[in-house]
């Protein structure tokens, strides 16, 4: 696939060539013109010999272009056809006004116009180097004619006077010919430059955009399908209710019912929690003691724990640092991280959670000896709606966003989180957070 550089450089060729296929029509019919209907003294055989010579040369260029495109030629760049291109019709056009005039002619302004398409198509390092071969042009056609080293071809019937001699006109003329070129060309360059960053930037965000588009409608797909698979549960157990007669199995299918809604209800809260995490970035901050958080945290889940026969350790080194943050969210993080451990752990494990300090950090743990994550799956645990095949196996029940929530809130906080783990042998989350 063709990165847009490469896009970008192909349209310039391109519109190159076509530019040179309205350049050389209009060589042909001014000749026509000048020496038919002005009655202008000009070499008509030269000119119209030179606009068929351009014909020729642009189905080269049109030739070498597909080319390079097609088989990449390695000597050869698209940006090396151009420049070839722009060098080679500078000398053409050189020619041309050396059977019309020389530097008399009016049309030496057009030399102007190849700067231009320079600067417009070539970085600006190259876009100098080519201005300087055309003024070099220009005074060698201008020295060679007013020496009488070629000959110079007098516009009669349009000037009345030779200036091509005129070595004050030729000076004069010079030094703003000169200083014009390069004020052209750096000018053309900088709105150039100014424009194809422009339009990188809307390219690459209209690429952003597409695949921002899709993951949005993978998102809704999923979050379709969980509330349609929880309310179809839910339908399925109050119509098998509404069926029955015995009064135990009627409370056993509403006892389901109300189990899924509760399902139902926690998922779409933590659907919008996250949400509200992304939109607000917790701007309620305030200064409090991150270990006094994790100790009630770990107070909540130690009767869970027991049930499980599982050891909750408690490593918590106090300095008296305070975390400045959303306390609310800070808690939801790490109750989601010990109630996993707690969850995923087997009977007789064993939960550990620590905390340490940095230079600027807090470095928090929470290693269980647990399940564990497989490594194929590690990726991917952050991401919505995403459980490891392991967990979903132990576990039917679960919306996959816990963890989602707690990688939000975490970069929310400046903060930092990793893991290790190895599956049947547990896992080990690791959260850094800047200290206040």
């Amino acid at each position: 696939m063709k990165t847009i550089n490469e896009r970008l450089t192909g349209t310039k060729a391109d519109w190159l060539i076509n530019m040179r296929w309205i350049a050389g029509i209009c060589v042909i019919l001014a000749t026509l013109i000048t020496s038919n209907w002005l009655h202008i003294t000009i070499r008509s055989t030269e000119l119209y010999f030179l606009a068929v010579l351009l014909f020729i040369l642009n189905f080269v260029y049109r030739y070498l272009t597909t080319k390079v495109r097609e088989s990449g030629i390695s000597f050869l760049s698209e940006q090396s056809v151009i420049i070839i291109q722009i060098i080679v019709d500078l000398i053409l056009l050189t020619c041309i006004l050396h059977f019309s005039g020389g530097v008399e002619n009016p049309l030496i302004i057009y030399y102007i116009f190849h700067m231009m398409i320079a600067g417009i198509l070539l970085p600006r390092r190259i876009a100098y180097m080519i201005t300087t071969v055309t003024l070099g042009l220009v005074g060698l056609l201008a020295f060679l004619e007013a020496f009488g080293i070629i000959p110079h071809y007098h516009l009669e019937g349009f000037f009345p006077f030779d200036f091509y001699n005129d070595y004050r006109y030729l000076a004069g003329t010079g030094v703003v010919f000169i200083t014009t070129s390069y004020v052209v060309v750096y000018m053309t360059g900088t709105v150039s430059s100014r424009l194809r960053k422009a339009e990188m930037a809307y390219r690459l965000a209209n690429i952003q955009l597409e695949e921002k588009d899709k993951i949005k409608d993978e998102y809704v797909y999923r979050l379709s399908h969980d509330i349609k698979g929880h309310i179809a549960a839910i339908k399925s157990c109050l119509d098998a209710s509404a069926m029955l007669e015995d009064p135990g199995k009627i409370k056993k299918f509403d006892t389901m019912a109300v189990d899924r809604t509760e399902q139902l209800s926690e998922f779409l809260k933590n659907l919008l929690r996250i949400t509200r995490l992304r939109l607000n970035k917790e701007s309620e901050l305030t200064d409090f003691s991150l270990k006094a958080v994790l100790e009630q945290i770990i107070l909540k889940n130690t009767p869970q724990a027991n049930e499980k026969q599982l050891v909750i350790k408690s490593e918590l080194d106090d300095k008296g640092i305070l975390l400045r943050g959303n306390r609310f969210s800070i808690e939801e993080a790490f109750t989601n991280l010990i109630q996993n451990a707690v969850k995923y752990t087997n009977r007789g494990g064993t939960v550990t959670v620590r905390l340490s300090h940095g230079q600027r950090n807090f470095i928090i743990e929470v290693e269980d000896t647990g399940i564990g994550i497989p490594e194929s799956e590690k990726a991917d645990i952050f991401k919505e709606f995403y459980r490891a095949q392991n967990a979903r196996q132990l576990n039917r029940e679960g919306d996959g966003l816990g963890l989602a929530i707690v990688k939000q809130i975490v970069e929310n906080h400046k903060g930092r989180i990793s893991l290790k783990s190895r599956q049947n042998q547990g896992t080990k989350f690791t959260v850094r957070l800047p200290q206040a």
